[in-house]
Formats: structure tokens, C-alpha cells, sequence
């Protein structure tokens, strides 16, 4: 598989978690603020986990 696969899947799965870890502290009605830091936790982990990739394939 590609890094780029590799990377877009690990920040998937990134996402999902931190976006239902920040549901459970911000509250279940507050969705707008766990969408954030999920999005900024998922684009964070694809940029260092495709640079992982790219630096050793």
C-alpha cells in the first residue's frame, strides 16, 4: 500500500478516536468543538505519519 493510504487510514482512525474521547469530556450536545479537535488531531497525525512514510519507503 501507498504511505499516502497508509497515512489517510491511520488519521482516520486518529479522528475517531479523538473525536469520541472529546465527546465524553465536552458533553454529548457539543459536537461542533470535539469536530475540531478531532479534524486538527486527524490532519496532524496524517502530516507526521505520511512524513514517517515518505522519509523511510
Amino acid at each position: 500500500m501507498s504511505p499516502v493510504f497508509v497515512a489517510l487510514l491511520f488519521a482516520v482512525g486518529v479522528g475517531t478516536w479523538v473525536y469520541t474521547k472529546l465527546q465524553q469530556r465536552t458533553g454529548y450536545g457539543n459536537s461542533k468543538d470535539a469536530l475540531k479537535g478531532a479534524a486538527i488531531a486527524g490532519g496532524i497525525a496524517f502530516v507526521v505519519l505520511l512524513t514517517i512514510g515518505l522519509t523511510f519507503l
